[in-house]
């Protein structure tokens, strides 16, 4: 359930609750890794980049989605979220079914390795 909040409202309760403190950690831990993200797909080659969309696409499900490694985005999809032609990644993943990093269906892929994704954009 989600509920909208007037702001006066919501630092009232933070103030009562006194979680001024962790509530800013964890702002700030969530600016630090949305820059990061952002900074390694503005940047980078075109498999880092996939890599790390891929990546943030699998996390996002969390343990309790039923596929979380499935990835249902065609190729035009990916590649326009990085803002990339297709034909830019369109051997990087040719190469990653190759290796068993992915699986490519006309639905999307599947993500079968995400280690070897991370060593990528390490």
């Amino acid at each position: 359930m989600v509920s909208l909040v007037a702001d006066s409202r919501f630092a009232d309760w933070v103030a009562r609750r006194r979680v001024h403190h962790a509530l800013d950690r964890y702002i700030l831990g969530k600016m630090r890794e949305t820059a990061d993200t952002a900074a390694r797909l503005a940047h980078g080659r075109p498999a880092q980049r996939l890599a790390t969309l891929l990546i943030a696409i699998v996390t996002a499900g969390g343990p309790s989605h039923p596929s979380p490694n499935d990835v249902r985005m065609s190729q035009d999809e990916l590649s326009g979220a990085l803002g990339l032609a297709r034909s830019s990644i369109t051997p990087v993943l040719a190469e990653w079914k190759r290796r068993g990093v992915v699986t490519v269906a006309r639905t999307g892929l599947t993500v079968c390795d995400i280690e070897a994704l991370a060593r990528l954009i390490t």
